[in-house]
């Protein structure tokens, strides 16, 4: 039975630095994804200490939104956004904005919007979502400030290469790529996986772009059929 399975990988990079984080494989598996946490980039006493009171306002202003919301009986996470369908040849010449609804087949009949292609178009908010609105742009500004720093940092982390048994993963001709990367997009179209036999090693290449020292905290996601893939060397 194949499993969804987690390879960690940690290491300590200085500055202006390329490091190689191996592991060697216990089971077979294919990896699908590389995630590397922002969190790679500690936080220094200073920045916790002038981050610190504005942090605890934006948990403060959570709370409060959460139980304005309740009061006046706004969701404060419903999304505000409803679907407006287009033609096939909207779809055609706009495929990057298109989705496709694909409704499951019921026993009797087909749904009528059975493969019609839609877009997203965003909704306007009520009075009283509007009111709790900037209270709740606030509190998540000020709450993920430290957040936010760290995710800025993982631009100047590069993943040079990604091997397996000293086969790079890499299309050819790609270039390294920045790590925040591989969280906000699709990256098949540089990185292509195979998958990894009992006893072969797998190697993340990380170059530290940035002036602080990195302690990688990264994780391979994918299948296997244990969930202990493998050991760090």
């Amino acid at each position: 039975m194949s499993l969804k399975s987690v390879l960690p990988l940690t290491a300590t990079i200085p500055p202006d630095t390329t490091a190689r984080v191996r592991a060697k494989l216990h089971t077979t598996f294919r990896p699908e994804r590389l995630v590397i946490s922002p969190h790679s980039f500690p936080l220094s006493l200073v920045r916790r200490a002038w981050t610190w009171p504005l942090v605890v306002i934006g948990h403060v202003l959570g709370r409060l939104h959460r139980g304005l919301a309740k009061l006046l009986r706004v969701d404060p996470y419903a999304a505000h956004e409803r679907r407006e369908y287009v033609s096939v040849e909207y779809a055609q010449a706009h495929a990057d904005e298109v989705s496709w609804e694909y409704a499951s087949w019921d026993q009797d009949e087909e749904t009528e919007d059975e493969g019609r292609p839609f877009v997203l178009v965003p909704t306007a908010l009520n009075r009283r979502e509007r009111l709790l609105a900037p209270l709740g742009l606030a509190s998540r500004r000020l709450s993920q400030l430290r957040l936010c720093w760290q995710q800025a940092q993982l631009a100047t982390l590069l993943v040079c290469d990604i091997t397996i048994s000293s086969q790079s993963q890499f299309v050819d001709g790609a270039a390294p790529l920045p790590a925040d990367m591989f969280a906000t997009t699709s990256i098949d179209t540089f990185v292509n996986f195979k998958s990894c036999m009992v006893g072969q090693e797998i190697a993340v290449d990380v170059h530290n772009g940035n002036r602080r020292e990195c302690q990688l905290l990264a994780t391979l996601i994918g299948i296997s059929a244990d969930a202990r893939v493998g050991a760090a060397l």
